[in-house]
């Protein structure tokens, strides 16, 4: 729990030493975070256009999607940056620049989101991690089957 200056609190509401906060992380399984009822995943094929993944994050007001393979596995997030990316370092700064790029290769494009998974049951401050020493700001949480 955090006290309105952000600081980690105790549940009898006392300040939490940096070492209690990340014991708490080391202890809690990055799937107890999820909500119980997950909400409708919105990913694409590795195949789509990128101009079709800009259509899906515009229409869905999402900033990335994940990008599935052939065997329906996640293999990539394509975000805007990507698709920023790809625009400006194209061979012309037009829609058909995305219309002839699939998905998965524009994924990671900008370099800025890595795509590293972390398994549901690592606990949050291997996710921490992650973002850390990739410098992202997101981490797919998979099941066993890397769903």
């Amino acid at each position: 729990q955090r006290s309105t200056t952000g600081a980690m609190r105790s549940s009898k509401g006392e300040p939490q030493s940096p070492l209690a906060a990340r014991e708490v992380l080391q202890a809690t399984p990055c799937g107890d975070t999820l909500p119980s009822k997950l909400p409708t995943l919105i990913e694409v094929d590795g195949g789509t256009s990128a101009l079709s993944v800009l259509g899906v994050c515009c229409k869905n007001k999402i900033s990335s999607v994940p990008v599935r393979n052939a065997a329906r596995k996640h293999v990539a997030l394509v975000d805007l940056l990507d698709l920023a990316h790809v625009l400006v370092h194209g061979e012309r700064a037009d829609a058909s620049v995305l219309a002839g790029t699939t998905a998965r290769a524009a994924a990671n494009a900008s370099k800025r989101n890595v795509f590293t998974r972390v398994g549901e049951g690592a606990p949050l401050l291997a996710a921490i991690d992650v973002m850390a020493a990739h410098n992202c700001r997101r981490v797919p949480i998979v099941d066993t089957e890397g769903d």
